[in-house]
Parts: C-alpha cells; structure tokens; sequence
C-alpha cells in the first residue's frame, strides 16, 4: 500500500492472496488517527499484530484483511531517504477458532526475511521516484526560455536545451563536446570562464556577466 502525500491514505496497489479470500486492490484507507499506522511512522521498524481480529489499533485495516479468517498480521514500512511512503503487509489467514490452538504468530526468520524483502520494494520504489524526478526536470528544462548548458568536471558540453540553440544559433551536434569558452567574445571573457571554473569546483555559487558571440 501506498501514502498520499498528505499521509492521509493509503491506496493499495499490488496483492497476492490465497484462492477464495476477498481483493483489497484499488480500495483506499484512511490512515490519520490510526495507531498502526502512527506505529509505522514513528518506529519505522516491523509490526506484528498477533490478534488481527481482536486489535484496536486496526480500525479500518480490518476491512481489507477479512478479519474473520486472519489470525495474525505482519505490517512493514517502506522506507525512501527516511522517509515512509507506503507498507507492505503479510497476513496468516485460516480459521480464526484455530489461532488459540496454533498460537500462530511470525517468527524471527519470517520477519527478517519479509523485512528484507520491504527493503527491496522500498529500493525500487526509489528509482521510480527519481525517474519521475528526472523526467520533471528534464521536461522544464527543454521547456525553459532561458539558455541551459550542462558541462562535465573538465568544463566540456554535454547538453544544451532548445532555447540555447535559439539564442547563439548553434545546434546541439555543433557544441556538444566543446568547451563555453569559444562563445567569448573578448579576452575578457576567457579570464572570466577560469574564475567561473575556481568557484564552482571550489563549491562555491558563480554569478556574472559574459557577452557571448552568435554563431552568425
């Protein structure tokens, strides 16, 4: 299950379940006010409920886990940059009048290895979410009206956007592998583009002028 951004709700997205239990996909749960779930924020660690039918701190989880035939919850967060962005949730599901007798909960190993597993989604939903970083940043800097140039640590080009093309007149297979400096139009500028370089590398922000030559 997933959180909105609000940590509000949780939607969930992805299931196996045993032939002839109930799907929860798709089915949305409010999650602020119940103490599971402030458990989960707050504790980022594994939480095991022994008696899924019987446990307050539950609420309205207990629609989605046909609490007449689970006998006990595993519940794990999953955790990007410290952050929890959803749970994965594994249930022991049987004739709740056999819990008593089984005294079924989960062992060590058995979380060990389901928090393994949590770690996995949690790494996957990371590059997921730095994908859909990348192409945000990427579409706005295309988009952008102002000249982007993206150099390596050696001051080579190793992409323009479209607006730079438009405002010096070169195309991107022109300048790509080249160094900024052949835009200058002065010596001034030359002695400029070192000082840039020092700043920057010395991780410090640099902010000036240059006055650049059109291809034409």
């Amino acid at each position: 299950a997933l959180l909105d951004q609000g940590k509000t709700e949780a939607v969930v997205v992805a299931e196996h379940r045993a032939d002839g239990h109930p799907s929860a996909l798709g089915q949305t749960v409010p999650v602020s006010g119940i103490p599971l779930a402030q458990d989960l924020f707050r504790h980022k660690a594994p939480l095991v409920v022994d008696d899924a039918g019987a446990d307050p701190r539950l609420g309205p989880v207990c629609d989605l886990i046909d609490p007449d035939n689970t006998i006990c919850l595993l519940i794990l967060p999953l955790i990007v940059e410290g952050e929890v962005m959803g749970s994965l949730g594994v249930a022991h599901v049987g004739p709740r009048r056999q819990a008593s007798l089984s005294g079924h909960s989960f062992s060590p190993e058995e979380v060990d290895l389901a928090w393994r597993v949590a770690g996995q989604v949690a790494g996957a939903l990371a590059r997921a979410r730095l994908a859909e970083t990348e192409r945000r940043l990427s579409a706005a800097v295309e988009q952008a009206a102002e000249a982007v140039i993206v150099t390596d640590a050696e001051g080579t080009i190793v992409y323009v956007n479209p607006a730079f093309e438009q405002i010096l007149g070169y195309s991107r297979a022109e300048i790509i592998g080249r160094k900024p400096s052949i835009f200058g139009s002065d010596s001034r500028d030359a002695g400029g583009h070192q000082q840039m370089w020092q700043t920057v590398t010395a991780g410090r922000v640099w902010q000036e002028r240059f006055d650049y030559t059109r291809r034409d």
